[in-house]
């Protein structure tokens, strides 16, 4: 009997040849403890990629001497946001990657003053970095990743 059938048998009464009722999630012809850490451990890996992820990050103007940038590993989340918000004119860069260190620009923009920036993606890559090239001014980037 598979896995899926013993969890079938999970739902219902099961009556033994006379007449009691077994309960299967007791019963040893039905369920086993290494099946049951197998299941546990499926669950929890789909609960992980069910959940949203998310990184922030920001700098001072002051600090801000090279450039600022987040990335986020949003492994099979294929609904990405990503926020910025800069302290005066700048360059906003939205990069993907398939292993987090070859990266391919997917998207740009440019705040001609201070002010934020919004925009959502559906997305492919397991990897999104945003990076704000412009020095000197106050940065702050939000990445958020669901499925």
């Amino acid at each position: 009997m598979s896995v899926t059938d013993k969890l079938k048998w999970r739902r219902v009464e099961v009556m033994d040849s006379a007449g009691n009722v077994i309960n299967p999630a007791k019963h040893e012809d039905l369920y086993d403890a290494d099946e049951a850490k197998t299941i546990t451990a499926i669950l929890k890996e789909l609960r992980d990629k069910l959940t949203n992820v998310s990184a922030y990050g920001s700098i001072a103007s002051g600090d801000n001497t090279a450039g600022f940038s987040v990335s986020l590993e949003v492994a099979h989340r294929s609904h990405v946001e990503v926020w910025c918000k800069l302290g005066g004119a700048g360059d906003i860069k939205v990069y993907g990657s398939r292993n987090g260190t070859d990266w391919r620009l997917v998207d740009s923009a440019s705040l001609s003053a201070a002010g934020e920036w919004h925009k959502g993606y559906l997305n492919g890559y397991p990897h999104i970095k945003v990076e704000v090239p412009t020095t000197g001014i106050d940065v702050e980037i939000e990445i958020t990743a669901n499925p």
